[in-house]
């Protein structure tokens, strides 16, 4: 049995006995998620916390509004360029993606290895962004989703609840799930 960040249980089974699970993927995550919890506990009502790209947000930012977050574009032609935010408050964002860690053999090469094959991941997906109540949560359902393929992966995140989700897919079609636009809006150009 595993338990989340606030002490709920989580339920975690292996279909194949053989794989093993390597915890490091979400630490960033967790680590969010424990220190959240701390901040919360110090009564803390308003922050914005980030740790390798994961997100986790309380309350309303200096401002009073939303906490907006910005999301770079997975491009070759823009990357570094944030061309769409997600504004949130009491939620957490994370991505995981094929276009930036990744090496050319003979074919493009992700550093993200798919633990049914034990071999790096073939997807055809280049980012997926997930908006979710912790940070586990969301960096796991992008992580899997992303190996799972646009198709699969997009049906996968319509299926869990209090999550949504924007997928890009290496041809640059964006799919998201039916209530990610609720968070996300276009940054202006500069």
């Amino acid at each position: 049995n595993l338990k989340r960040a606030d002490d709920s249980p989580a339920l975690l089974a292996k279909e194949i006995p053989d794989i093993q699970i390597d915890f490091s993927a979400i630490a960033q995550g967790y680590a969010l998620d424990r220190a959240g919890l701390r901040l919360d506990a110090l009564g803390c009502g308003d922050y914005l916390i980030e740790l390798g790209g994961e997100i986790l947000s309380r309350g309303r930012n200096p401002q009073g509004g939303l906490w907006r977050v910005g999301l770079e574009s997975p491009d070759t032609e823009s990357s570094g360029n944030l061309r769409r935010s997600v504004d949130l408050s009491d939620g957490a964002v994370a991505t995981s993606g094929s276009y930036r860690l990744f090496y050319i053999d003979k074919d493009k090469i992700t550093h993200i290895i798919d633990p049914r094959t034990r071999r790096p991941a073939d997807t055809d997906l280049w980012t997926v962004t997930v908006v979710a109540k912790d940070v586990v949560e969301a960096d796991l359902r992008a992580k899997v989703a992303l190996l799972l393929g646009s198709a699969e992966g997009y049906r996968h995140l319509e299926r869990c609840a209090d999550v949504e989700a924007l997928l890009v897919r290496a041809d640059g079609e964006r799919l998201m799930t039916a209530g990610f636009s609720q968070y996300v809006s276009m940054m202006p150009k500069r």
